[in-house]
């Protein structure tokens, strides 16, 4: 009887270490096939790149009945990253509780002139919005909100691939 037992052990043994070729070959293929799907998917999902900074929004004016021009201070940090024409997001900190706190414009004007305020540099950026945000219907008018700048619309595929 132990000779049988050591008989099966080894035979078991030598069938256990041999290994299946197909399950090999379907597994790799299952995992280029899972891998290429998910490079397709990535294609089509966007990857939205944004600059988001607090700032006093300031009222310049009013060039006619709807385009408004608001004046924010951008950290200087972010001057390569935002161009003229870029979209802007402005979300306003007096009217969390109301629906419309979130105003969209445009960037129309980068101003060239660096302001220092408490250590820092920073630069005049004018968004034209078509609504205005101000009770106050006044040059100098002032709010206090968020900035968010929209600067690279790519997808995840693009982002990995570095394009």
């Amino acid at each position: 009887m132990p000779d049988k037992a050591e008989l099966r052990s080894e035979e078991i043994k030598r069938i256990l270490n041999k290994p299946l070729h197909i399950l090999i070959r379907y597994g790799i293929s299952i995992i280029f096939i899972l891998f290429t799907i998910l490079l397709i998917i990535s294609y089509y999902i966007p990857y939205t790149e944004t600059i988001e900074f607090s700032s006093v929004i300031v009222q310049e004016k009013q060039t006619n009945k709807n385009l408004f021009y608001v004046k924010v201070l951008a950290p200087y940090l972010n001057i390569l990253k935002i161009q003229k024409g870029q979209s802007a997001i402005i979300y306003l900190e007096e009217y969390k509780d109301k629906l419309d706190e979130k105003v969209n414009g445009k960037i129309t004007y980068i101003s060239q002139n660096i302001i220092f305020l408490s250590g820092k540099s920073y630069y005049p950026i004018y968004i034209g919005i078509n609504k205005n945000i101000f009770t106050k219907n006044k040059t100098g008018s002032r709010i206090r909100g968020k900035i968010q700048f929209i600067y690279s619309e790519k997808t995840i595929f693009n982002r990995i691939i570095g394009r």
